[in-house]
C-alpha cells in the first residue's frame, strides 16, 4: 500500500509518499481502505517534533480517516466488509489501509462526504471534552475561546452554543466574519484589541465563565486572570510553541516557562 511517512522531523518535505507493509487485522480490529485523512494541529506538532505521544520516524502520522471497510477481524460483530465508516486512527491514519479497533469507528452520515467525515474525530472529540467534560459549561455562562476561529475554536461554539451558553472569541481579523457566521456574539482581534480590556467591558467587570486556550505559555497566565471567581480554565493546545515549518526548542522552552505556578495566581 502506499502511505505519507515521516522520514525526519522538520519542514513538510520531510513527509514522503512511500510503498508500505499492509497492516494486519488482528481480533477486534477492522481495517478501512481510507478515502480521506484529516490534518490537525498534533499532526504538525508531530512532523516537527513537539509532540511527546508521536511515533519516531520513520513513522506514519494521522489520527482520523474515512473510508470503507475492507476486512474484519475475528470477533467483530458491530461492522461488516463495505460499511463506510469513520475511524479514529491515533497515527497510522496517513496510508491507503488503516487499522482501528472496533470500537474506535462510527458509521459515516450518508449526508456527508469522505472528506467531511473525515475532520470530525479530532476537532469534535477535543471539542466535546473540554465544553462538556472538563469545563462542564452551563446554560447562560459566558465563554471565551481562544483561536475561535480555528477547526476546535469551531466545534466548541457549536457545542458550547448547543448549550445555551455565550460566545466570545479571539481571532485574528480576517477570521472575524467566520466566527460570527457560527454564532459568537463578540469577536476580539488579539492583535490590535487589549483583550483585559474587551473582556471586562463586555462582561461588565465581571470576567467570564470558561476559558478555552488552545494556545498555551504565557497567554495561560493571561487567561486565568480574566476568569470570575470560580471560573474555569481548560487548555488543549500550545500553538504558540509553533512559529514557522521547523522545530522550535526554543519557543517550547518559553512555553515551560511560561506556565503558570498557581500558588501565585488569583483572579481578578
Amino acid at each position: 500500500m502506499k502511505a505519507l511517512v515521516l522520514s525526519a522531523h522538520g519542514p513538510p518535505e520531510v513527509l514522503e509518499v512511500r510503498e508500505q507493509p499492509e497492516p494486519a487485522v488482528s481480533p477486534g480490529k477492522i481495517r478501512i481502505a481510507a478515502r480521506a485523512a484529516g490534518i490537525n494541529f498534533a499532526d504538525i506538532m508531530a512532523r516537527q517534533g513537539l509532540y511527546p505521544d508521536a511515533p519516531k520516524p520513520p513513522s506514519i502520522l494521522g489520527y482520523e480517516v474515512a473510508g470503507t471497510i475492507e476486512s474484519v477481524g475475528a470477533g467483530v460483530t458491530a461492522w461488516k466488509v463495505g460499511d463506510k465508516v469513520i475511524g479514529a486512527s491515533r497515527f497510522g491514519g496517513f496510508a491507503e489501509l488503516v487499522v482501528v479497533g472496533e470500537h474506535d469507528a462510527f458509521a459515516l452520515p450518508s449526508a456527508l462526504s469522505f472528506e467531511e467525515g473525515a475532520a470530525i474525530p479530532v476537532v469534535y472529540g477535543t471539542a466535546y471534552a473540554a465544553v462538556f467534560r472538563y469545563a462542564n459549561v452551563q446554560r447562560g455562562e459566558w465563554v471565551l475561546i481562544h483561536s475561535v476561529a480555528g477547526g476546535v475554536g469551531l466545534a466548541a461554539t457549536q457545542l458550547a452554543r448547543k448549550l445555551g451558553a455565550r460566545v466570545l472569541g479571539t481571532a485574528s481579523k480576517s477570521k472575524h466574519a467566520t466566527a460570527r457566521d457560527q454564532g459568537v456574539e463578540h469577536v476580539i482581534d488579539y492583535h490590535s484589541e487589549d483583550v483585559s480590556k474587551a473582556i471586562a467591558k463586555i462582561t461588565d467587570g465581571r470576567g467570564v465563565d470558561v476559558i478555552l486556550d488552545a494556545r498555551g505559555g504565557r497567554y495561560f497566565t493571561e487567561s486565568y486572570r480574566l476568569l470570575r471567581h470560580g471560573g474555569r480554565l481548560v487548555m488543549y493546545g500550545a500553538s504558540s510553541v509553533v512559529t514557522g515549518e521547523r522545530r522550535n526548542l526554543f519557543s517550547a522552552l518559553k512555553l515551560i516557562v511560561g506556565m503558570p505556578r498557581f500558588p501565585s495566581m488569583r483572579a481578578s
